[in-house]
């Protein structure tokens, strides 16, 4: 698997600027969802982004009250609102089926679910297996935590594969040359290989 030399650790809020340098030059140019949409351009950044990735970082280090200075240096990216909205918008289609299925815990019949999401590895590093190990490692942890659901939106095709290859199941997808609001085609620029995303979800 490659795995010789790697280790896991979770990140605290000290990390935040490495966590979002590792997120602008790797995540956002090569993740679908961005890419269609010209969410954001190379090296900026995206405030609410970086604000989602703090508060789990403070998540981790157990402080509900830490402050952290962020580094400037970086430019924000003006990516225009109406882009994030419409992000958010088809993941909660992908995830309750264009709304029809709100209660993911009703439907899966279950009190805990994690949600796996930004799994991203740096393109030397690539083919070495190390999605999977990511993966399996969010598997251990969930069942440790008493999780009884581990889900994941797969919008590209190595998520989906992991995720097909770990034993998921898949519950709705949405191809994005169909994807339509208020009747007009969203993503209008082609993506490769990447053509649909996936509702994913394991029982542990």
């Amino acid at each position: 698997m490659g795995s010789e030399g790697y280790h896991f650790k979770t990140l605290g809020v000290e990390a935040i600027e490495d966590v979002m340098e590792f997120i602008r030059e790797f995540f956002n140019v090569q993740e679908p969802l961005a890419v269609m949409l010209d969410l954001c351009p190379f090296g900026y950044r995206i405030p609410a982004q970086q604000k989602s990735m703090r508060d789990i970082c403070k998540r981790n280090d157990n402080n509900e009250e830490d402050e952290y200075i962020l580094n400037k240096n970086k430019c924000e990216c003006s990516a225009p609102p109406e882009n994030l909205k419409i992000v958010n918008q088809f993941l909660y289609d992908v995830e309750t089926n264009y709304g029809k299925e709100k209660d993911i815990f009703k439907l899966l019949k279950a009190n805990k679910i994690m949600d796996v999401f930004i799994i991203c590895i740096k393109p030397s590093y690539g083919h070495k297996g190390l999605g999977r190990m990511l993966m399996r490692e969010c598997e251990k942890r969930a069942e440790k935590m008493g999780f009884q659901i581990l889900k994941c939106v797969g919008t590209s095709l190595f998520t989906q594969k992991i995720c097909s290859k770990e034993g998921f199941k898949s519950l709705y997808r949405i191809k994005y040359e169909n994807y339509e609001i208020n009747g007009e085609k969203v993503f209008k620029k082609d993506c490769g290989v990447h053509k649909d995303a996936v509702m994913f979800y394991k029982r542990l």
